[in-house]
């Protein structure tokens, strides 16, 4: 840590999660300088951050995006091909996580308990009979971070809505068993925002 003066932290990128990524990025950057490191933010939506990271020249890249590219192995993978090193898991193991479907498929594989799930695609044809049997239980988007599009459904009456609510965010939608308990994001997240899971 000693070697490493200068540290872009980058944030913002996700259009679901910029405010809470850019809160985090500017907590992150408060506690760098206290340590006397040489720091700046550096909002990954805008059109001139390449222009002003390269200019930085860090010494590592403080990942403080959520959601979407950020977190999905694209933006590690972008630091990567720059030669910078970076704060988060690699490449593999983000894409990876930010994929409901294909972790679930992995949690299985190695026996590893999880919520009973299902898939339902954009455009494909819905029981609702079929799920209606099935409530109480989640929708959730299957690329997308901490309760982003996630509803909790409780009677038959949701279930359109919190479809379409999670559709938003992809082509791709997770129906989950819920199952009572607190759900554990990250210890920026607001408990009010935090549904159970």
């Amino acid at each position: 840590m000693k070697r490493i003066k200068k540290i872009a932290v980058l944030a913002g990128i996700s259009r679901s999660e910029r405010e809470i990524s850019l809160k985090t990025a500017k907590a992150i950057l408060k506690s760098l300088k206290k340590m006397r490191k040489k720091a700046v933010l550096i909002d990954v939506a805008r059109k001139d951050f390449l222009k002003r990271l390269l200019r930085f020249k860090p010494d590592l890249c403080y990942i403080a995006c959520h959601g979407g590219l950020g977190e999905n192995g694209c933006l590690q993978g972008f630091c990567e091909i720059l030669g910078l090193p970076y704060t988060s898991s690699g490449v593999l193991a983000s894409s990876i996580c930010m994929n409901k479907i294909i972790s679930k498929t992995i949690f299985e594989f190695l026996k590893i308990d999880t919520a009973p799930w299902s898939v339902i695609k954009k455009g494909e044809k819905i029981s609702f009979e079929k799920f209606k049997k099935k409530i109480p239980f989640i929708v959730k988007p299957a690329n997308e971070g901490s309760t982003v599009g996630v509803t909790i459904v409780k009677k038959a009456s949701q279930i359109k809505k919190a479809l379409k609510k999670a559709f938003k965010y992809g082509n791709e939608v997770l129906i989950e068993k819920y199952i009572q308990g607190r759900g554990i994001y990250s210890w920026l997240a607001c408990r009010k925002n935090s549904p159970s899971t």
